[in-house]
């Protein structure tokens, strides 16, 4: 050790003390009274100070800090050195790279006056200490975006509408859930978080079971599957279960997100339903396509029908006449014994020729009409344009009535006609409103099948409304339907019918309300059901029920 100290006996202990401190000691002297680096002189080091500075300080001993420090030559440091010579100083900074020291370091320094000029200087190296504070502050700022993330998450969760749980991998406890979870399974969260997925999964029956099921989750983003969950009053719920593998550190958890499946399997029911409907739908389609080739290929043997039975009859009316002359010739050139069986003869031929007559006639009548009948499915199945013409609405409705009269004679159901003298007049395409009359006779009938014979009737009216506009009523006597759910029967694929499409009426209003009219609905339950539908002026769409002729038994409004 050098120093320029004076060393009297009772000094070497004192420094013998400084030599075997832990900390750094460092005297240093300035030589002038100004903050000038190169007057700062150190004048004792000891061993700590060149281990902890991983420098041999004390072989710089009689030089300048400027000479041992080159970089330390910033004015705040030498200025605070300089203040010390007055107070106490204590304060932390970093030495980057002299000659020998090339790596970063952390300091703490205590400065303290001896007297006027010289200064005594202890330090510590703190660059552990200081790694270790940022350390645990980087963790500290890494646990606090952590927590906010799990705050954020964790407020998603609770208005979530699904339920979410967190579940233990091992044990198949439940960690946490959301209030949704709660919501779904009547149980307080306290009582779902002593509970295992065994309690609340019906079709998980054991551990080995749900092990199972985790380990079918690895190196999978999510599994899905379907369930029901057990409630606390011992309901059954159907639901859809998404769940995920987490791993956090060396924690590994099940989030598993549950959702009513109730409404989805309804909408998927219809879905199905819709697609089957529409295939339907394509298969009529396709029928159509063929009706008016098929028509014209009935009517052709129709027509040889027709004509054979005209044949049979002029020949059997021929034949009548002949039978006639035998019979006078029988009468005048034969015996009377043998005349009682001419006459028989002739009688049965009569007999015979008159009967084969009548049927051959009844055969023409009933060709000619299935040819009608065709000749009307027809021209119903038509494919056109949109035609405005002026047509009497009372004629459309006989051919609907016409085409549904076999459907109403197989139901025992009575058709009641009340058209009037006058004719009825309306502005609109023929064939969607013909359309239409079937469909809705065809429902009205329908709905009569399961009430008793003598309430089995249908109404078929037409009237001139108050201004400028008709209305044809179809009125059945069937179960009826709550005019709170109208709305509801126009709707697509709503129907009240097991095998019903649910596009009839929908697409019969569309129709109408495309011709400038109107079609609503009059029911009530077990009252039975009527349809009013208003052409031309759909101002005046109202039902004037004092001019129907069931206002005293119908008790609809």
């Amino acid at each position: 050790m050098k120093s320029e100290m004076d060393t009297p006996i009772h000094k070497k202990l004192l420094l013998r003390v400084l030599d075997d401190s832990p900390l750094g000691v460092a005297v240093w002297q300035w030589r002038s009274v100004d903050p000038d680096p190169a007057q700062l002189f150190l004048l004792y080091s000891n061993h700590a100070g060149d281990v902890i500075s991983n420098f041999s300080l004390s072989e710089h001993v009689g030089h300048s800090i400027k000479d041992i420090f080159p970089g330390f030559s910033a004015s705040e440091h030498i200025a605070l050195y300089f203040e010390s010579l007055t107070k106490q100083i204590v304060y932390s900074y970093e030495v980057m790279g002299t000659e020998k020291f090339s790596s970063q370091q952390s300091y703490r320094l205590d400065l303290r006056p001896i007297d006027k000029a010289h200064l005594l200087v202890s330090f510590e190296d703190i660059s552990e200490v200081q790694q270790l504070t940022n350390t645990v502050r980087l963790k500290l700022t890494e646990i606090e975006k952590k927590e906010k993330e799990i705050n954020l998450m964790r407020k998603l969760s609770e208005y979530s509408s699904d339920a979410i749980f967190i579940v233990d991998l091992n044990t198949a406890r439940l960690l946490d859930c959301n209030k949704t979870a709660s919501e779904k399974t009547g149980y307080a969260k306290n009582e779902i978080l002593s509970k295992t997925v065994l309690d609340l999964d019906e079709k998980v029956h054991s551990i080995e079971q749900w092990q199972a099921m985790v380990e079918a989750t690895r190196g999978k983003s999510s599994v899905e599957m379907d369930s029901c969950l057990v409630c606390k009053h011992g309901d059954r719920l159907p639901v859809d279960i998404s769940a995920r593998l987490v791993i956090d550190n060396e924690n590994e958890f099940i989030i598993a997100s549950i959702r009513d499946s109730r409404e989805r399997k309804v909408y998927q029911e219809k879905m199905e339903k819709a697609q089957a409907d529409i295939a339907h739908i394509l298969r009529l389609a396709t029928i159509n396509e063929f009706a008016s080739e098929i028509a014209h290929e009935l009517n052709q043997p129709l027509a040889a029908i027709v004509a054979y039975a005209q044949g049979i009859c002029r020949r059997l009316e021929s034949g009548l006449g002949n039978i006639t002359n035998l019979s006078e010739y029988v009468e005048q050139n034969t015996s009377e014994d043998k005349k009682s069986m001419f006459q028989t003869y002739v009688n049965n031929g009569f007999e015979n020729v008159e009967l084969l007559t009548k049927t051959a006639r009844a055969i023409e009548e009933q060709a000619i009409r299935s040819s009608k009948v065709i000749e009307r499915v027809r021209e119903f199945v038509k494919k056109s344009d949109l035609v405005i013409e002026l047509i009497d609405v009372r004629k459309s409705i006989e051919l609907a009535v016409e085409l549904m009269r076999p459907l109403a004679k197989s139901l025992n159901i009575i058709f009641e006609l009340r058209l009037g003298p006058e004719v009825l007049e309306v502005l609109v395409d023929k064939i969607h409103i013909e359309q239409v009359l079937v469909n809705i006779i065809k429902n009205a009938l329908e709905a009569m099948t399961e009430v008793p014979d003598e309430r089995r009737q249908l109404l078929v009216q037409a009237l001139r409304l108050t201004g400028d506009a008709v209305q044809v009523i179809v009125r059945d006597f069937g179960h009826g339907f709550d005019i709170r759910d109208a709305d509801s029967l126009f709707a697509n694929y709503y129907s009240t019918k097991q095998q019903g499409l649910g596009v009839g009426l929908s697409i019969s209003r569309n129709l109408v309300e495309a011709n400038g009219g109107r079609l609503v609905f009059i029911g009530k339950k077990d009252k039975g059901a009527c349809m009013q539908m208003t052409l031309k002026s759909a101002s005046n769409a109202n039902f004037i029920c004092e001019q129907c002729v069931l206002r005293s038994r119908c008790n609809l409004l």
